[in-house]
């Protein structure tokens, strides 16, 4: 069962070929629910969340590894993100934190997809103010895989591109 609310593989695929006016308003539309969705949660959204989508944007980005500790609640993705001030010409480098997590889930494509190693190329995120008060980080990739933690706390750290080529994820990735 997809995970995604907003941004779907279906509509990903489309979004490629846009000649077809009909598909191109209906993406166009969900874009501007997800935009206006996300206006309205905002102000809920941890500190550091709202840096983060006034900081970089994950879309073709990469998630370069995933530290789980149940025993604190908490998750940690690696990830290479596009910088928003240099409209995506730099790269950043990060870890996001979720503290108090309450699910990590991922499943796996249910159509073709783009292909790639691992998980792939972020394509879309997107995150939700659930019932209780605690949000859910959604991830879709260009494999098809979608990726879900379900969280009370965020946190991000920008680490250096140093770290990276020192760590087990830069060994194999080439810096942008």
């Amino acid at each position: 069962m997809p995970l995604m609310k907003f941004h779907t593989l279906v509509d990903w695929k489309r979004s490629q070929n846009l000649d077809d006016d009909q598909t191109f308003g209906r993406i166009v539309a969900t874009g501007e629910r997800y935009r206006l969705y996300l206006e309205m949660i905002r102000p809920k959204l941890p500190t550091d969340f709202q840096r983060l989508l006034d900081l970089a944007s994950l879309h073709d980005g990469e998630v370069l590894g995933i530290e789980i500790e149940p025993s604190s609640a908490k998750a940690s993705l690696w990830c290479r993100a596009l910088d928003n001030f240099s409209e995506g010409r730099d790269g950043r480098y990060l870890r996001l934190e979720y503290h108090g997590l309450k699910k990590f889930h991922s499943v796996g494509p249910e159509e073709e997809s783009f292909g790639g190693d691992g998980y792939g190329d972020i394509g879309n995120d997107e995150i939700e103010l659930l019932s209780d008060g605690t949000f859910e980080h959604r991830f879709l990739f260009s494999t098809g895989i979608e990726l879900g933690l379900t969280f009370a706390d965020f946190k991000f750290i920008e680490l250096p591109w140093s770290e990276l080529r020192a760590s087990p994820y830069g060994r194999w990735r080439k810096l942008l």
